[in-house]
């Protein structure tokens, strides 16, 4: 495109080529416009050849584009389907999210404990999801509690076992 910056080029090259990095980087440039025109559907594009290619940040964006349905269809069954793959591979946003959403009863009834879990594992690290955490604790009693402990502890687990195989 002309006027775009010579980085423009090179990103299209390399997202072509099948690298994950390069799709996301070259997905995110259309979502904010950065270095070519703002462009959701092809962002949209961009960010899902990312995402299915394993890249966890394309994962959570892509899952709150389809929660949304910006340049995306919308789609919340295939949303949360992605944010819960993000999550899992540590996206601490992801994280966040998937647990603010599970308390609102996006998968099914709402489920404090589970939305519990998720936001405990992104809290030690990001600070909107401690504060939901506390506010978390304070509405569920002591077995809860020690249940969301346990099942952030099998989620823990569970990403440990994915980056070792």
């Amino acid at each position: 495109m002309s006027g775009s910056p010579h980085w423009i080029g090179e990103l299209k090259t390399h997202a072509a080529l099948g690298l994950p990095a390069a799709q996301y980087l070259l997905g995110m440039s259309y979502h904010g416009g950065n270095g070519v025109p703002k462009d959701m559907a092809e962002a949209g594009k961009w960010l899902t050849c990312a995402a299915e290619n394993g890249h966890s940040k394309a994962q959570s964006v892509l899952g709150l584009m389809l929660w949304r349905g910006d340049g995306v269809p919308p789609d919340r069954h295939e949303a949360l389907r992605w944010l819960r793959l993000s999550a899992e591979q540590g996206e601490l946003e992801a994280q966040h999210t998937l647990g603010m959403m599970i308390e609102r009863g996006a998968e099914a009834d709402p489920n404090p404990v589970e939305a519990l879990a998720w936001c405990t594992l992104a809290s030690a690290r990001l600070g909107d999801a401690a504060g939901d955490r506390t506010r978390l604790e304070g509405a569920l009693d002591e077995e809860s509690r020690r249940l969301a402990g346990a099942r952030s502890a099998e989620i823990m687990d569970a990403m440990a076992t994915r980056k070792r195989n």
